[in-house]
């Protein structure tokens, strides 16, 4: 949910998801002239009279303990959004933003505003979305400060906190089948993670009629490890080889009622998710699951085919005739692999539509196309975007525009004064974004989503088994979806201010695509931190007015 309240000159939005707030305000231009920063306090939950925020910098000779931040009201904020993921879902919060003037060490608040949200239940928040994301920053300054340079392969609290409930989520749903006379329908590409297993065998055990299709590729690794666990299992006579032109990537599950051999789809499951210690605990990912047993009967239809034994040439002909592109449908299917690329196309038509804002992150190597409208080189030249791409070799970060590009590091292997240095001890491979989200004007009342296991590559769209969905007009779940995309986004573009910080200026990255805006590791002492907000154009300034103000 979204909540936006004025007053004082102050006008604040609070983006309510389940375990994130997004919060973005804006100040009158009048009352800006000894302006220091924001502080922001919380009220509810565990601090029900109230608690302030923490940030990450401080003014010059403000020391604290490395990796244990300062109150807001001492280290305010210099900008004009700040997300808050210390929240619980379901519950209510209220939220002030104080203006400090003053100076440093004698900051004096002024006139504040304030906004009340609750945040939405991950597994039912009046919708029929249903929707979970890990936490995967093992390299992070809060994880340094719980579990020190613990490897989570070894340590269950550290994975426990790393996957967020993800792992219990995708558990939860295979536990809505409830016995004899219910289904399930898996597809899937790595099945290895026992949390998940243990789960879906549990389902088997209890009567639930389980098939699972699996990605097999004559002499693949992953083919004979799937299927060593699939028989470990006791899904020997429940199982069946899906070999594509190259993987089969999805991981979908459709539950049914069953009557007979008859299924009534009632739900799917999808999203980027592997079945996998990577998947679940270290790569940003989301699990999604729909209540709709219209496209969940989709889900099952194509499922039934590949079960039947069609091949991949023909797999591409059924897709082509049976799912076609439908644009005016509430929610796009787009399953793969097809013909002329046709889902691409669609994907670049909707970024290139966007007409306030675009928030994502990608993995792996992008479509051109798909690229170079996310990068904003095509399409509406005034839209803010914010996203990370994750290649084999490095993390891109786009900032506010399609000139002010970054690379990131995955971590902090050498802390400044402050911090704690951060490792990844157990991380498999330099994959640490696998999500494939893109968000369109989510600061609008027509937000679109698009999502799933689709890398939105050549190979995705033409050899792979992949499905993604494109979720228009519900605020809610793009709400969701928007705390979690600038959680990701915040944590890599602070690493780069932090790699940036430690150079010399003559040593520092200023080309038209890197690094074009000056990092700081430490807060201004004078009003001049805000210019950029208020000098009309700048992306600074298109930020502060368009999060703040969400259309309605």
């Amino acid at each position: 949910m979204r909540r936006t309240e004025a007053g004082n000159g102050l006008t604040l939005t609070v983006y309510a998801g389940t375990t994130g707030t997004h919060l973005a305000w804006d100040l009158d231009e009048s009352l800006r002239d000894d302006l220091l920063g924001f502080a922001v306090k919380r009220f509810g939950g565990t601090y029900p009279h109230g608690v302030f925020l923490k940030g990450g910098i401080t003014f010059p000779g403000q020391d604290h303990p490395p990796g244990f931040f300062l109150d807001t009201d001492v280290a305010p904020i210099q900008a004009f959004r700040w997300g808050d993921y210390a929240v619980y879902p379901g519950t209510r919060y209220r939220y002030e933003v104080i203006p400090m003037g003053g100076a440093p060490g004698a900051l004096v608040a002024k006139p504040s505003v304030t906004v009340e949200v609750t945040t939405e239940w991950t597994y039912d928040f009046g919708s029929k979305h249903r929707i979970a994301f890990n936490r995967a920053v093992a390299a992070s300054q809060a994880f340094g400060r719980r579990f020190g340079d613990a490897d989570p392969t070894d340590n269950s609290l550290a994975r426990q906190w790393l996957g967020h409930g993800l792992d219990e989520f995708i558990g939860d749903f295979f536990e809505r089948a409830a016995g004899e006379g219910w289904a399930l329908d898996v597809s899937v590409y790595e099945y290895e993670q026992p949390e998940v297993r243990d789960v879906l065998q549990a389902a088997h055990e209890r009567g639930v009629h389980v098939r699972v299709l699996y990605h097999a590729q004559p002499g693949d690794a992953q083919t004979t490890t799937n299927e060593t666990n699939l028989k470990a299992d006791g899904f020997a006579r429940y199982m069946h080889a899906r070999v594509t032109t190259k993987i089969c990537h999805d991981k979908t599950a459709v539950l049914s009622q069953l009557d007979g051999d008859h299924r009534t789809p009632i739900a799917v499951l999808t999203g980027s998710t592997n079945w996998t210690l990577n998947g679940l605990y270290y790569q940003a990912n989301v699990s999604h699951v729909i209540d709709d047993p219209a496209l969940a009967a989709r889900y099952l239809a194509l499922f039934e085919q590949l079960w039947d034994g069609l091949d991949p040439e023909d797999t591409r002909t059924w897709i082509d005739a049976q799912d076609p592109i439908a644009e005016n449908d509430p929610i796009e299917l787009l399953f793969s692999p097809r013909s002329g690329q046709n889902d691409l196309a669609r994907y670049v038509s909707l970024i290139d539509g966007a007409e306030r804002t675009v928030l994502f992150m990608t993995a792996f190597d992008l479509y051109d196309d798909v690229l170079s409208a996310l990068a904003g080189e095509t399409g509406n030249q005034g839209v803010l975007r914010w996203g990370l791409q994750n290649s084999a070799s490095r993390v891109t970060g786009y900032d506010r525009t399609h000139d002010r590009n970054f690379t990131a590091r995955g971590s902090l292997r050498t802390a400044p004064k402050g911090f704690i240095p951060e490792s990844s001890h157990g991380q498999d491979g330099s994959i640490l974004i696998h999500g494939k989200i893109i968000l369109l004007d989510f600061d609008t009342a027509n937000p679109t989503v698009i999502t799933g296991s689709a890398n939105y590559s050549y190979s995705s769209s033409y050899s792979n088994d992949e499905n993604a969905l494109v979720i228009h007009g519900d605020a809610r779940v793009a709400d969701v979806y928007l705390c979690e995309l600038f959680r990701w986004y915040d944590h890599y573009r602070f690493r780069y201010n932090v790699s940036q910080a430690s150079k010399k200026p003559e040593e520092l990255d200023t080309s038209s695509t890197e690094g074009t805006i000056e990092p700081r590791l430490e807060l201004d002492t004078t009003p001049a931190w805000a210019d950029s907000y208020y000098e009309d154009g700048d992306p600074h300034f298109l930020e502060r007015t368009r999060l703040a103000h969400p259309l309605t």
